[in-house]
């Protein structure tokens, strides 16, 4: 999956080539670059945006815990949790549990007569949401866009810029990887699903 097009980013080089394939090239390296990050920053290795995702079940395994670690997700996304019990799902109160800004699920009240402060060990539970990671968000968007910006405009000097200031010093920067502002952007992005 591509985090941005060739158009995009056709239409913010000046100097962009008139064949989109010869632009595809750094487009693919600039996602396959961030990608490896995201991986890197959450350490899944099978993790992928997924566009359009829909809602479907999963069975978590609960522990004696106040909160519930769950899988990537949309957070906000849950609409019903059931415990098993007895051999049948028996849906939760929605008062019974609450779900933070990471995606944490914290348990809330009294379910079945008791004050629950954890959730039940080894109890299964079937949460309904849209599970994975969603849509790729604008700001990866953004930093993939920078990147294949920054791949492109260095081709023909092997991934270096050289400057050469008014009084004859120098430097030679890399720009065939991401900056440290890009990977921060990338850090805050996924901030939500790290536990």
């Amino acid at each position: 999956m591509l985090y941005v097009s060739v158009a995009e980013v056709q239409a913010q080089l000046d100097d962009a080539p008139a064949d989109p394939d010869l632009i595809e090239p750094y487009v693919v390296r600039a996602s396959d670059i961030v990608r490896s990050a995201l991986r890197a920053l959450l350490r899944d290795p099978s993790f992928e945006f997924v566009p359009n995702p829909v809602t479907t079940m999963r069975v978590v395994t609960g522990l004696p815990l106040p909160t519930l670690t769950l899988e990537a997700h949309v957070i906000g996304s849950i609409s019903l949790i059931e415990q098993r019990l007895h051999g049948a799902w028996q849906p939760l109160p929605v008062a019974a549990w609450l779900e933070d800004a990471r995606g944490m699920l914290h348990a809330e009240s009294v379910w079945d007569g008791y004050w629950a402060i954890s959730w039940t060990d080894h109890a299964l539970y079937r949460i309904t949401a849209i599970w994975g990671y969603g849509d790729v968000p604008p700001a990866v968007a953004d930093v993939a866009l920078q990147l294949t910006i920054n791949l492109y405009r260095s081709r023909s000097t092997g991934g270096m810029i050289d400057s050469v200031g008014v009084q004859g010093l120098g430097m030679t920067r890399v720009v065939a990887g991401l900056t440290k502002q890009q990977l921060a952007i990338l850090e805050s992005v996924v901030a939500p699903w790290r536990a």
